[in-house]
């Protein structure tokens, strides 16, 4: 018999539990008694508008690598170079050139990165590239004021 009354306890004990579970799940799905809160004024925002901060750098501290700082640097008439990067060529080939017997404007073959042109002098090639000289065993090309030889292969 005592095993009958304890089943019976405990069946209430779950049954309550899932009572109030189910009421807490309902209550976080459809809101508390079921009313969902809708209003027709969207909220008003609250925005903080601030003001744009300029910052100057000071830059008279010693340079690390010089030993000096950059005024005393300068008061000494030092000019530090700036070495520009240097600019990297694609991959230039000079294949051959093409002339007819009675022309003076050769047309040259040049492969760039795998691109064939045909080519004829101060033609320019991808806005940058500037067809300077064309010989029978070189090509010579401009770009940004510097100037390179290619060889026929």
């Amino acid at each position: 018999m005592k095993s009958k009354k304890l089943t019976y306890v405990l069946l209430i004990v779950v049954a309550f539990v899932w009572y109030k579970v189910f009421f807490r799940v309902k209550d976080n799905l459809f809101g508390v008694n079921n009313q969902i809160e809708s209003s027709s004024q969207p909220a008003p925002l609250n925005l903080l508008i601030s003001k744009k901060d300029t910052v100057v750098l000071k830059l008279d501290y010693r340079d690390p690598f010089l030993l000096h700082s950059a005024l005393k640097l300068k008061e000494q008439g030092i000019q530090l170079k700036v070495n520009k990067p240097k600019y990297d060529w694609p991959i230039i080939h000079y294949v051959g050139r093409i002339q007819k017997t009675n022309s003076s404007h050769p047309l040259a073959i040049i492969q760039i990165d795998g691109i064939q042109l045909f080519v004829r002098n101060n033609d320019e090639i991808f806005g940058d590239f500037r067809i300077k000289k064309i010989g029978r065993d070189s090509v010579v090309i401009k770009h940004k004021q510097e100037f390179k030889t290619f060889w026929r292969n």
